[in-house]
């Protein structure tokens, strides 16, 4: 089904095509349909997916389109709000490497709507959040993530060994995530919330 899915994109808006990412996000998508119908699954899938990519509130179409310019975009308002609201670890990122984009850990986060690392009930809250408020909330569930992560990145936290610090091992952590406490569903999502307030 997934395949059908992703082929019929493809044919459907052949300057996209298919695109790493994709799949991720036709995937959640045949779960989606799945738990709630038991005929035509693909074929609603697939008319979930062209609404996401082609609805503006989303602009997922954007994250795939050669030269990729929703990335761009994405990336820079992330990096505006991390700027203003983590400025602790904004100053920590931008001071331990020259250089640095958040492209580097990010752009994952959005092509995939966060399910390349983050357990399916918790991608399944933030898609439903998506889907019913738009696009800031892929922001504010960086945001919150990054908040949350916080504790565990920057050396001078209480608890937090130097070494930790790096920015090699701090971009490994953002990549991985590997204290479940970040992505703790009720808190993250209410976190999540919170930024979406701040920024709406």
């Amino acid at each position: 089904m997934l395949e059908n899915v992703l082929a019929a994109y493809a044919d459907h808006d052949p300057q996209v095509g298919y695109a790493q990412g994709m799949n991720f996000i036709a995937a959640l998508l045949l779960i989606s349909v799945e738990e709630q119908e038991t005929k035509q699954v693909p074929e609603k899938a697939y008319g979930m997916f062209c609404h996401l990519m082609e609805d503006s509130r989303y602009n997922l179409r954007e994250l795939f389109l050669p030269e990729l310019p929703g990335h761009k975009k994405l990336i820079d308002e992330l990096a505006t709000y991390i700027n203003e609201y983590l400025p602790d670890l904004d100053n920590h990122l931008q001071a331990t490497m020259s250089g640095f984009t958040h492209m580097m850990y990010a752009a994952e986060w959005y092509s995939t709507l966060f399910s390349y690392r983050l357990p399916l009930s918790v991608v399944s809250r933030i898609v439903d959040a998506y889907i019913v408020k738009g696009s800031l909330v892929l922001h504010s569930v960086s945001l919150a993530l990054l908040f949350r992560a916080q504790k565990f990145v920057l050396p001078e936290r209480e608890g937090v060994e130097a070494s930790q610090g790096s920015f090699e091992s701090t971009l490994r952590y953002l990549k991985s995530f590997p204290d479940p406490e970040i992505y703790a569903e009720d808190p993250l999502m209410r976190q999540a919330m919170h930024f979406y307030e701040c920024l709406a």
